[in-house]
């Protein structure tokens, strides 16, 4: 869980180019069938950063959900790919169910404690060192 606290205290509070990837993975989560991984689950955080602010050709700038159209930061993005690889843990794993939802309970709080902590909080200004925090800060986390 320490992982997404490191990934949104490093975040800098600018919209996000959405990776194809990320798209996918989004696409997978809201129809309720996660995609077959196309990498190994041990893939570095790291990685998936340089997979975030990727300049490919398949980027855009906004990520529909469903039929809305959101913008991101970097750190949501890889929110969503840690909680797409807990989801197939779930179903390769189906006899570690309960704890791994449980995993996914406290991941889903950290994030939403620490980014309420950065956001709303005002701690971005001090980590990200913004000037302040906007709306355009609130819509993005």
């Amino acid at each position: 869980m320490s992982t997404i606290a490191v990934i949104l205290e490093s975040e800098k509070w600018k919209q996000a180019e959405v990776a194809a990837e990320f798209q996918s993975i989004t696409n997978a989560i809201v129809s309720h069938q996660p995609p077959l991984k196309e990498s190994s689950s041990s893939s570095s955080s790291s990685d998936a950063t340089a997979a975030a602010e990727s300049s490919s050709g398949n980027n855009t700038m906004l990520l529909l959900v469903g039929q809305q159209e959101c913008r991101t930061v970097n750190s949501a993005l890889l929110f969503l790919k840690m909680l797409l690889e807990y989801l197939e843990c779930v179903r390769e794993l189906p006899s570690l169910h309960p704890q791994i939802l449980q995993s996914i309970v406290e991941l889903l709080k950290v994030f939403n404690s620490r980014t309420c902590q950065l956001v709303l909080g005002a701690g971005a200004m001090h980590v990200a060192r913004l000037r302040s925090i906007t709306a355009k800060h609130l819509g993005m986390a």
